[in-house]
This record gives structure tokens, sequence and C-alpha cells, in this order.
């Protein structure tokens, strides 16, 4: 029996958001219920096929609620251009979902299209000066097997504040992930109301 699991955070993460305006991009196949979906590819249920990695997005500035990056940042050649045009085309206060493989996970080296490898670390220069352009709200590791189901998963997420990793969370990914393997990480970032 277990005593700790996973949290699912992406079911609130879409319920908070339903009847707004959500923007799943690099849906594939499996887009967001109540969302558009764009991809590259044009799956069975894309609303608009466009390379992620051409800028600008075909969307005017402030125009979305939420956008939702489940699995895709990971393949993206450049990640600083996709979350600076995710900032403009979000709405102040607006939410981006991230999820992607801990570079623990062996997830993270097996499909050839990740052209990058992250951490928990990775977009926190986004939270913070010269490119304070989000709040961190939300960042969370999960723990393969038995080290999650003792608690360790809990602990090491606990976070003192915003726009900053756990110390328990550094010290995890520092000294001890290839031991302990980190899964998924997912992460909620709020646009910041922009320096006029």
């Amino acid at each position: 029996m277990r005593l700790f699991r996973t949290p699912d955070f992406r079911r609130p993460f879409i319920e908070r958001h339903k009847g707004s305006k959500m923007l799943d991009l690099g849906c594939g196949p499996n887009k967001t219920p109540g969302s558009v979906g764009i991809d590259h590819f044009p799956f069975p249920g894309v609303d608009l096929v466009h390379d992620l990695d051409r800028f600008p997005y075909p969307f005017e500035d402030a125009s979305w609620d939420a956008v939702i990056l489940n699995h895709v940042i990971e393949h993206l050649d450049d990640i600083p251009g996709a979350i600076r045009e995710i900032r403009r085309i979000l709405k102040t206060g607006g939410d981006l979902w991230v999820a992607t493989p801990h570079f623990s996970d062996c997830s993270s080296y097996s499909d050839p299209t990740h052209r990058f490898h992250l951490g928990l670390e990775s977009l926190l220069p986004f939270c913070r000066p010269p490119n304070h352009w989000f709040d961190m709200e939300h960042a969370y590791v999960a723990i393969i097997g038995r080290w999650r189901d003792i608690g360790y998963e809990y602990l090491i997420n606990r976070r003192p504040e915003k726009n900053a990793i756990s110390p328990r969370a550094h010290h995890w990914e520092e000294r001890h992930c290839f031991q302990r393997r980190g899964r998924e990480m997912t992460f909620i970032l709020r646009k910041v109301q922009e320096a006029s």
C-alpha cells in the first residue's frame, strides 16, 4: 500500500481555466478539452497548424488566459524565444502550464526529438530580473518508485516562497537525482504586469 502518490496538478489547472481562453501549444492528437490546439503536424483535433519554432505565433498580444506546454518545451529549438512569445500572447495574470521530463529520467534521453534536458531551475531565469516576466506559482518534480511511496517526493517539493526552488529539491537535484531518479516536472508560471 502506498502512503504517498504524485498529485494530479493538470486537472485542477484545466478546471480553474474552464470557460476561459486556453491555448494548447504542441497538443498533438491529445488536445486539452476546451482549448484551442496548435501543432506543427495536422493531427486530428489540431485547430491550427504552425511551427512553434517560428515567431511570431499567429495571435494578438494579450489574447489568451492560459497556455499549456505539455511535454513540448524540450522539443523546441529556442526555449527563451518561445517563452518570450508566450509572454506576449498571455494576458497579465494569465497562466503558463509546463510539463517536461526531469533530466534524470531515462525518457528525457530516449526520445531522439528531445533537444533539451531540463531541471528544476531551468525556468527560473524567466522569473527573476532582468527577465522577470512570470512568477513561479508552482514547481514540482515527481520521484520514481519507493522514494515517492515513503514521502521523499513530498518532502523535497515543499517550497519556501515564490520564484524559488526548495532547498531540499536543490540538494536532491545536485547530489542524489541519479540514485533517486525524477520523472515528470510540472510548473505553473503566472505572467506579471509589464513595467511601463
